[in-house]
């Protein structure tokens, strides 16, 4: 049993090593480097993105499909626009409809849906034509499961994804039937209130925590909408990896879920914590820091990107690079 386990691993770890890669654009196409900068699937695409459960998005001509982790075409380039795949199925646009497909390409859920989300926690937002007979009859937001069921309720003002196992809402709060104002809390995986839709705005879950606002300032609430850090902020967003952004007059930071400045805002602009490293904006220049705030890229570029993998877009003196996490130029070569 334990020889099984180790092979296990074994495969899983140079799986993960072969969708690692990285879409980088040569002249006018689009192919993958490894985090060592080494070409691994020749410029072939029109566009490509990151690989999500081993599949990535491509754009052939003007159609999309998707490769494997070699580069070859496992579900056919037919589509005219795509999403990645999440918990299994992609969603996928033809002729002005979205649907969704398996792995294997075939549909899960027909093109019939106006707009359509990738699933995250067993569900999937999606925008529904309501119909009288054959008769249009406006537009409804909805979910569908994993299993294929559609679920709506028309009293709420907008549905967000899931996260975490709860959903923002909107619902339009009236005075006799004239609405006043439009309030925001979440639901469950039944669609029933879990917390009252009584903020201005709300971000969702990570770390059990949300951001909200209440009278032009924001904070953080936890599952059972108790106020866990006050609403002392201009701007709070979703926690990533155990810190949450925040902006004060002083500029922006990171609060760990205990409400602690763990980084002191002072930055004119920042982005979220991925891969270990958050990109941080000062005196016209983008760099960034790890999560105990020291800058491992001084300022230096005039643009940045998350790091995925590793490895990060930038651009510096006119030209545009990917660097590591050490901040070592991988590509070009």
């Amino acid at each position: 049993m334990k020889k099984i386990f180790i092979l296990v691993a074994f495969l899983t770890s140079i799986l993960l090593a072969e969708t690692n890669l990285f879409p980088v654009k040569i002249q006018d196409k689009f192919g993958y480097i490894n985090t060592s900068g080494e070409l691994i699937i020749e410029a072939q695409f029109s566009e490509a993105d990151f690989y999500s459960e081993e599949l990535a998005k491509v754009r052939i001509g003007d159609k999309f499909g998707f490769i494997d982790p070699q580069g070859e075409l496992v579900i056919e380039a037919k589509f005219d626009d795509v999403k990645k795949f999440s918990q299994g199925f992609a969603a996928v646009k033809v002729d002005d409809k979205w649907g969704f497909i398996d792995k294997s390409g075939n549909y899960f859920f027909e093109p019939n849906l106006i707009e359509a989300n990738s699933f995250n926690d067993n569900y999937a937002k999606v925008k529904i034509q309501n119909k009288l007979g054959i008769i249009p009859m406006g537009q409804s937001e909805a979910f569908i499961s994993l299993e294929g069921d559609t679920l709506f309720k028309k009293q709420f003002h907008r549905l967000s994804s899931y996260s975490e196992g709860f959903a923002e809402v909107g619902k339009v709060k009236t005075f006799l039937i004239f609405p006043t104002s439009v309030k925001y809390g979440f639901i469950d995986a039944n669609m029933d209130f879990v917390i009252e839709p009584k903020y201005d705005a709300v971000g969702h879950f990570n770390n059990g925590l949300a951001p909200f606002a209440m009278k032009e300032k924001m904070g953080y609430i936890d599952k059972t909408g108790k106020i866990t850090i006050e609403n002392d902020y201009i701007f709070t967003y979703s926690f990533s990896e155990g810190l949450g952004r925040v902006k004060d007059l002083k500029g922006y930071g990171f609060v760990d879920t205990a409400g602690k400045s763990v980084i002191e805002p002072k930055y004119q602009s920042a982005g979220d914590f991925y891969c270990g490293l958050a990109k941080f904006y000062i005196q016209g220049k983008w760099g960034y820091i790890n999560k105990i705030g020291e800058e491992v890229i001084y300022p230096q570029y005039t643009y940045a990107e998350d790091f995925h993998f590793g490895l990060t877009k930038v651009s510096k003196d006119g030209k545009t690079q990917i660097i590591n996490k050490e901040g070592v130029v991988v590509w070009p070569k």
